[in-house]
């Protein structure tokens, strides 16, 4: 089964498996417009366009405290992602962004993926989280 047993951990970019999450990740991102998923990405788009993306858009962001990257993860790698946007105008910080939740196509719809949207919301530790990607979680 592809999501048993499955974490939900927060990406820390400066630990040692940094190049393999990348891996993981840009194969999520990959994968999601390729299976119809409207992530603000069109075809043609490549591993290498979904690397790019994650090195030069959301690292910077998450080194910089600005963005958290909670990733879903088993025995097989990173089967999903959520980034919350935490740089916010000062009179909002009780409020995130969620951008990007993504999941491999195979581990869709499964009940535990709502527990990642839960981290998110708990992760975040602000009164409300924007964005439409949440909804129902």
């Amino acid at each position: 089964m592809l999501l048993a047993p499955f974490s939900i951990e927060e990406w820390q970019p400066g630990s040692a498996p940094a190049d393999q999450d990348l891996d993981g990740l840009s194969a999520v991102l990959h994968a999601a417009p390729h299976a119809g998923a409207s992530v603000s990405f069109i075809l043609p788009f490549s591993v290498a366009d979904a690397r790019a993306f994650w090195r030069a858009t959301v690292l910077p962001g998450v080194e910089a405290g600005k963005r958290a990257v909670l990733l879903a993860r088993n025995e097989r790698g990173i089967v999903g992602t959520v980034q919350l946007i935490l740089d916010t105008p000062p009179n909002q910080r009780h409020r995130a962004e969620v951008a990007k939740l993504l999941v491999l196509p195979e581990a869709r719809r499964h009940p535990a993926v709502r527990d990642r949207c839960a981290r998110a919301k708990a992760r975040a530790g602000y009164d409300s989280i924007q964005g439409t990607a949440l909804t129902g979680c």
